[in-house]
C-alpha cells in the first residue's frame, strides 16, 4: 500500500525487494485507431537528451528510427529480421547527446493511454533510453486525443506523451513480434506495461519468463485497481478512480454536485507515482514487479482525509475553493473585475 512506502524503503533491500514490491496498485488498452505520425518538436520536446524534440514515425523493431512520416500499411513494412530482433534500437545520429541522471537506463514501454506512457515520458526526460512499442494496426489512441495539432498531424497530447522516445511496432500475438519484444526485454532495465492483469502472462511475457533471460528486470505494471483484489479484472479509467477515491466528492460548491477534474489529473499523477516507484526499484538492483494503480495513486494524495475518517468518521464537506483548516483561502474577485487567489495559514 502507498502509506507503507516509507517502511518499504527503510528496510534492507535484499530482504524486501526479492522479486515483488507492491508500492501502489490504469487502463485496459488496445482501442483501434488509425496510425499516423509527425515529429513532436518545438515547445513540446525536452531537448535534454538524444531523442529530445522528436517522436518519430513508428518503424518496425530493429529499423533505424526515421524522422519522416510513415504512411505505409503495416503489410507493406519490412518484416523484422532475426538480426534486428537482437539489438536495442539505435538513436538517430542527428539527435543531440543524451543528458540527465538516467542516461544508460534502457526502458521498454508496452503501454498506451495515459499513465503508463506518462511514466515512460518522465524517465525519458531524465535521460533514459525509452523504446515505445505499439501495435502496427492499433497504435496508441493518444495520437488522436485532446487538442489537435495546428499542422493536422497527431494531437498535442500525443506529442507531449511520446517525446524523447524511440517508436517501434510489433504484434505481440505473432511469433515474430513476440520474439522481438522478448529480445528487447532481455536487454532492458525496465519494462512498463498497462494491460489488464493477466494479459502479459497470456501473451507469453509473464514476469517469470522475462526474469529467466533478465533476472534484474524491473516490471512496472500500471492498472486501474492493481494486479489482485476484488476489482483487479475491471477496466480502469481515471474518472472511476476520481469517484472511488473520494476526490470528486470533496470538490465543488456546497450546494452543487461532486466535481471531476477538467484535466487528466489521475493519469498524470499515477505517471509520477509509477516513475518514482520504478526508480526506487531500479536502485534496489533486484528484478521485481512494481504494482501501480490509478485508484491507489490518487487515494494516496487525499492527504489526511482518509486518516480523519479512519480516526473518528470525519468527512470533509464540499467547500468550493475553501479549506476547513486554512482561512482565508479562495479566489476573490477584485473591484476591477479580475480574480486573485489567496491562501493563509490561519
Amino acid at each position: 500500500n502507498a502509506h507503507e512506502l516509507g517502511g518499504v524503503l527503510a528496510r534492507d533491500p535484499e530482504a524486501h525487494f526479492a522479486r515483488q514490491i507492491v508500492l501502489v496498485r490504469v487502463r485496459p488498452l488496445e482501442q483501434p485507431h488509425a496510425a499516423d505520425e509527425a515529429e513532436a518538436g518545438g515547445a513540446f520536446g525536452c531537448g535534454q537528451r538524444r531523442h529530445g524534440f522528436h517522436a518519430a514515425a513508428p518503424g518496425d523493431l530493429g529499423d533505424r528510427r526515421g524522422r519522416k512520416r510513415d504512411d505505409r500499411a503495416p503489410s507493406q513494412r519490412h518484416e523484422i529480421s532475426a538480426a534486428e530482433r537482437r539489438r536495442w534500437p539505435e538513436p538517430d545520429p542527428g539527435d543531440p547527446p543524451a543528458a540527465g541522471p538516467l542516461v544508460g537506463l534502457k526502458v521498454l514501454e508496452l503501454a498506451t493511454v495515459l499513465a503508463g506512457p506518462g511514466a515512460g515520458r518522465l524517465l525519458a526526460d531524465l535521460g533514459a533510453d525509452v523504446v515505445k512499442v505499439e501495435h502496427p494496426d492499433r497504435p496508441d489512441p493518444t495520437r488522436a486525443m485532446g487538442f489537435p495539432a495546428p499542422d493536422g498531424g497527431p494531437s498535442l497530447l500525443w506529442r507531449i506523451t511520446a517525446r524523447n522516445k524511440v517508436l517501434r511496432t510489433a504484434d505481440l500475438k505473432t511469433d515474430g513480434g513476440l520474439e522481438a519484444v522478448l529480445a528487447l526485454a532481455a536487454e532492458a532495465d525496465v519494462l512498463i506495461e498497462n494491460f489488464r492483469p493477466g494479459t502479459l502472462e497470456r501473451l507469453g511475457l509473464a514476469p517469470d519468463v522475462l526474469w529467466e533471460a533478465n533476472p534484474t528486470l524491473v516490471i512496472t505494471r500500471v492498472t486501474g485497481f492493481g494486479q489482485d483484489g476484488p476489482h483487479a479484472g475491471r477496466p480502469g479509467f481515471a474518472t472511476i478512480a476520481e469517484a472511488m477515491s473520494g476526490f470528486a466528492d470533496i470538490n465543488g460548491s456546497p450546494d452543487g454536485p461532486p466535481v471531476l477534474p477538467p484535466i487528466a489529473l489521475t493519469d498524470e499523477l499515477t505517471a509520477v507515482v509509477a516513475a518514482y516507484a520504478t526508480m526506487a526499484a531500479v536502485h534496489a538492483g533486484v528484478g521485481q514487479v512494481v504494482d501501480v494503480s490509478l485508484l491507489d495513486s490518487l487515494f494516496s494524495f487525499m492527504g489526511h482525509n482518509w486518516a480523519a475518517y479512519a480516526a473518528d468518521g470525519t468527512l470533509q464537506p464540499r467547500m468550493g475553493s475553501e479549506l476547513p483548516y486554512s482561512v482565508p483561502r479562495n479566489a476573490y474577485e477584485t473591484a476591477d473585475g479580475r480574480w486573485v487567489a489567496l491562501s493563509a495559514s490561519a
